[in-house]
């Protein structure tokens, strides 16, 4: 049989919606405890492991006082976080018509490129320092890949209220899903930002959609699934 999994994310997101008459965070609980039983990927000093537990229990912990205050502070200082796109763009002199022809495994080396031929020798960075200079390593080094994705524009979120938070998510899901042999998801811009950073990575999780993950396990022998 397959064998699902839950994260961090997936904990982080029912605390986002849990305000949104639009989702049933009762409904997910129960299909997610459906699908994944205790199987849970635990973060533990930046080194990823599976851990018995179940859903419910990790929902509850997140909503403790302690954990609502750090979640606040993390999600104001993410919503605050803005970046001149254009700027970026002229940087880069990569237009924004163009950018999303170019093909997920591709697209880090080319904004490298790019960012070592800048015009001005202050701005000119590889993405190896810019990832140093940020400090970014286990989860927060896949939300600055996704963040510097976002920022060229490569299947660019559409800016809301939510989007930088949700796109913190989608890194999330992407880290965690490492683990896993399949990375299933619906959100064809996630996915596209999920294949760039685990080529870059060297990451051999597959990144599907539904449709496909269903297609392709047709008759195959079960995987350890993500997300």
């Amino acid at each position: 049989s397959l064998e699902y999994y839950y994260s961090a994310a997936h904990v982080e997101e029912l605390i986002e919606g849990k305000d949104n008459p639009k989702i049933s965070v009762d409904r997910r609980l129960v299909t997610i405890s459906e699908l994944t039983g205790t199987n849970y990927i635990l973060n533990g000093n930046q080194d990823l492991e599976f851990f018995p537990k179940s859903i419910h229990e990790m929902y509850a912990l997140a909503c403790s006082p302690l954990h609502t205050m750090f979640r606040e502070y993390i999600n104001t200082s993410t919503n605050n976080f803005n970046v001149d796109n254009d700027l970026f763009g002229d940087i880069l002199k990569l237009k924004r018509i163009d950018v999303n022809n170019i093909k997920p495994c591709d697209i880090i080396a080319e904004i490298d490129r790019r960012m070592l031929a800048a015009d001005d020798p202050a701005e000119r960075v590889s993405v190896k320092e810019y990832l140093i200079r940020s400090e970014a390593i286990g989860r927060s080094l896949y939300s600055t890949l996704f963040n510097l994705l976002d920022f060229a524009c490569f299947h660019k979120d559409k800016p809301t209220s939510h989007s930088n938070i949700a796109r913190m998510h989608d890194a999330s899901h992407a880290y965690y899903a490492q683990l896993c042999d399949v990375s299933v998801s619906d959100d064809k811009k996630m996915r596209y930002k999920t294949e760039a950073v685990y080529h870059y990575l060297g990451i051999k999780t597959q990144v599907m959609s539904g449709k496909d993950f269903i297609t392709h396990n047709e008759n195959q022998e079960s995987l350890p699934i993500g997300r």
